[in-house]
């Protein structure tokens, strides 16, 4: 269900709101002794309206079966509903045959042979589904399955981490980024992907130069936050700021020597 909510979004079909009940299915159950082939009685469980809904009647619906035959009862074909708040199903009414469905032919509506062409041009306009994305977001970038559920779930943070890792060496170390600090600042703000104050290109050159050890992990959640409040480039940040590391072993030496010099009797005891 999970799964075809995110096809349905992905297609631009339906929002898929289930507080505003966009997204309703029905619950067909039957149960049968393992290794028999004939299917069991058919029950119905109407209008559910929550996936948590759906798995909590299935999980009572389908030992209520089992109760019954192991108990000598029988089963009927009909249509139950489901008490969310007693979290029992209940009968509604039965449909013995298939003709209490009420099958029969639509006249007003003409068959529908569609041909090679008109498949093939439905065929180009389908967008890419939340399957097929993940599977590439995992291949193409060598991110976890996790990561890539993560854009999978959020289409605008997965499109921001695709522009942010371009040309890029790290992508995982790219995905950590959006994902702990950017999808939680944006959280936190309230604020949408389209209304950032910087490119993706930024998080590409924050990881770089945190990589290039010009700055540390530490100083690069100093910059984050600069460039997600006022924007900018992070390797402009990093100089107004005087984040950089000192890496060259001759400053280094030149500043311990100092130290020494200011501080000879400590010095000398060590």
């Amino acid at each position: 269900l999970n799964a075809l909510k995110d096809i349905l979004i992905y297609g631009g079909i339906s929002d898929c709101d289930m507080e505003k009940g966009m997204v309703r299915c029905d619950v067909n159950i039957s149960v049968r002794p393992k290794g028999e082939d004939k299917l069991g009685v058919k029950v119905e469980i109407k209008n559910m309206n929550t996936f948590s809904g759906v798995r909590r009647a299935i999980n009572y619906e389908v030992p209520r079966q089992i109760e019954t035959l192991e108990s000598g009862g029988t089963l009927v074909q009909e249509t139950r509903r489901w008490d969310d708040v007693a979290g029992i199903t209940e009968s509604m009414r039965t449909k013995e045959h298939a003709h209490d469905y009420r099958y029969f032919p639509e006249p007003d509506i003409m068959p529908l042979k569609p041909d090679e062409a008109w498949l093939a041009e439905v065929r180009s306009h389908i967008v890419e589904l939340p399957l097929a994305r993940k599977q590439r977001f995992m291949t193409n970038y060598g991110i976890p399955a996790q990561d890539a559920d993560v854009f999978v779930g959020n289409v605008p943070l997965g499109g921001f981490f695709e522009k942010a890792v371009e040309g890029a060496k790290n992508a995982k170390a790219i995905a950590n980024w959006v994902i702990n600090n950017l999808q939680a600042r944006l959280i936190e703000t309230g604020t949408t992907v389209d209304e950032l104050k910087f490119e993706p290109a930024a998080i590409r050159e924050l990881v770089g130069i945190i990589d290039a050890g010009t700055i540390s992990s530490k100083g690069g959640q100093e910059v984050f936050a600069e460039l997600f409040e006022n924007g900018g480039s992070p390797v402009a940040i990093v100089e107004a700021k005087g984040l950089a590391q000192v890496s060259e072993s001759g400053e280094l030496d030149k500043w311990c020597q100092d130290a020494i010099d200011s501080n000879p009797g400590p010095a000398d005891d060590y």
